[in-house]
């Protein structure tokens, strides 16, 4: 026969290269391929990977050639079989016809225990009767792999089977997950929570969101607009967690975070931040909205030392009391009932002023320090401030009107400690609130800061417990003290108005009540972390 004319099946070969089909020759040129397989002991084995019991999903081809390496495509009769050298081992459809010389083992399945190695022998069984047939028998292996999440193990068949797949046997198909490589049982779908798409490919529904990959953990999004799920197979594939409104601002864990352009409100809403003109309007009117409220306060305190009938200021701090608890019990995360849940919302508006208007945190880049430190250090620098700054004010007042202005000073502060006390206390506990996920703890006011990284813990114990220290127990503790050393002198005109303010409309004898108002307040704010 010539070359290229005739051909004459001698051997059966392995084809890794698809060209080979088109060439119809599965040598390299003038390669005689036949040459090359003379000796059969000299062949190595061939090793392939896949998992037991599973269909192979690629095309395994092998070719009938000729002694030139051509394919012999006018044979589409003679028959190949995968035989079990390795015992364990099943073979579902281990045999195939020719088709125009070649033989494809795509569709068949191995089973054996996972793990392992087994061996097989392909058998080409051939009529044809020349003398110099070269090769009828290649010896494979195949690595089978462990099983792998989503799949379960049978027993009955030693295969790895894909949970809610046609393979799964009917009383498995009802339960259409797993994320374990070891279990013999499929898990049920949490239909309320859950999208599950077969084997580990599981995704959260809308108001949900997914810690991780590995777990079949789902956790209820803190606003129902931020988190919108993967509601198909191909968003479960990019966005296993889920997918966060980022439209309207919402990313991170829970989508519980704001991007940069947009700012936390105080219902767990991300509002966008507006102009740098328009910010600055509201920082300047917020100042001067908290001046007018201080000034009214002190100048109710001083008239309520001087008129002894006067309860102008008593009624302001019962009102500024009854708010500032209100904030503070609306932070427990308690299964409230919606008329609650309005009246709380209702009060924390009016309540601490550097919390409540969240566009103030505008001012502030989310990039490089975070918000809720930024914030933070406002709340214990502002006492400070105004401490200095109404030093400043009351000493020119007392320079240009001839009158002593450090009385004036005295309740000023008094008034802006008592006032700005829940606010600061309520920073400050906030950075030790951390709710746990997924083995991670994050702050919960700012799901985008991990509890007790080394950024969290700096700031925490540099500034949140100082802030504590300083504002929470030494101001009140000192101003107890005062009230203390000077307790039989109450009704004295220049104790009223320097300390009136911390025991008008209490009974002298019960004059430190305001104080266990106010540790009473800072108790509060302790356990809502």
């Amino acid at each position: 026969y010539g070359k290229f004319v005739g051909s004459l099946s001698t051997s059966i070969v392995h084809i890794t290269d698809q060209s080979a089909i088109q060439r119809g020759h599965v040598g390299e040129g003038d390669d005689i391929i036949g040459r090359r397989l003379i000796n059969e002991a000299q062949i190595e084995d061939l090793t392939f990977q896949g998992s037991s019991g599973q269909e192979i999903s690629q095309d395994l081809l092998f070719a009938i050639v000729d002694e030139y390496g051509q394919i012999v495509t006018t044979d589409s009769k003679s028959l190949a079989r995968l035989v079990p050298v390795s015992s364990g081992v099943t073979v579902t459809r281990p045999s195939r016809t020719a088709s125009q010389g070649l033989f494809n083992f795509k569709g068949s399945t191995v089973s054996a225990k996972p793990g392992t190695t087994v061996s097989l022998t392909l058998e080409w069984i051939t009529e044809n009767q020349a003398i110099d047939i070269q090769r009828t028998k290649i010896q494979l292996s195949f690595e089978l792999r462990l099983c792998q999440k989503g799949e379960i193990f049978l027993a009955s068949s030693q295969g790895c089977l894909r949970c809610h797949s046609q393979n799964v046997p009917q009383d498995y198909s009802k339960h259409p997950y797993t994320l374990s490589n070891s279990e013999n049982r499929c898990d049920l779908c949490p239909k309320t929570t859950t999208h599950c798409w077969g084997g580990s490919h599981i995704s959260p529904r809308p108001n949900y969101w997914r810690p991780s990959n590995s777990t079949d953990t789902f956790i209820r999004c803190l606003n129902d607009q931020a988190c919108l799920g993967s509601n198909t197979a191909a968003e479960a594939t990019n966005y296993p967690q889920g997918r966060c409104n980022r439209q309207e601002g919402y990313h991170g864990t829970l989508c519980a975070s704001c991007l940069p352009d947009y700012v936390m409100d105080t219902n767990n809403t991300c509002a966008q931040c507006p102009s740098m003109a328009v910010t600055l309007i509201l920082v300047f009117g917020t100042v001067f909205l908290v001046v007018g409220i201080f000034v009214i306060l002190v100048r109710s305190a001083v008239a309520s030392a001087r008129k002894a009938k006067s309860h102008f200021s008593v009624y302001l701090k019962i009102l500024a009391n009854y708010v500032q608890f209100m904030v503070l019990t609306a932070e427990f995360q308690g299964e409230w009932p919606v008329e609650v849940l309005n009246l709380f919302q209702a009060h924390q508006q009016v309540g601490a002023v550097t919390d409540q208007i969240p566009r103030l945190a505008c001012l502030f880049s989310s990039e490089g320090t975070k918000r809720v430190y930024s914030l933070l250090l406002v709340s214990f620098l502002l006492p400070f401030g105004i401490l200095v700054l109404s030093a400043i004010g009351w000493k020119i007042y007392s320079k240009l009107s001839h009158k002593p202005g450090l009385y004036l000073f005295l309740v000023t502060n008094v008034v802006v400690q008592l006032m700005l006390h829940p606010m600061i206390m309520k920073r400050s506990f906030a950075m030790f609130s951390c709710r746990e996920i997924d083995g991670k703890q994050y702050l919960t006011s700012d799901y985008s800061v991990e509890c007790w990284s080394q950024e969290h813990s700096a700031w925490t114990y540099g500034v949140a417990l100082p802030s504590l220290i300083i504002w929470g127990i030494g101001v009140p503790t000192l101003l107890l003290g005062f009230l203390f050393r000077n307790r039989k002198k109450l009704d004295r005109l220049d104790t009223r108005i320097k300390y009136g303010f911390l025991y008008n409309g209490y009974t002298r004898s019960s004059y430190y009540w305001e104080f266990i108002v106010i540790y009473r307040k800072v108790s509060l704010a302790a356990v809502t972390v």
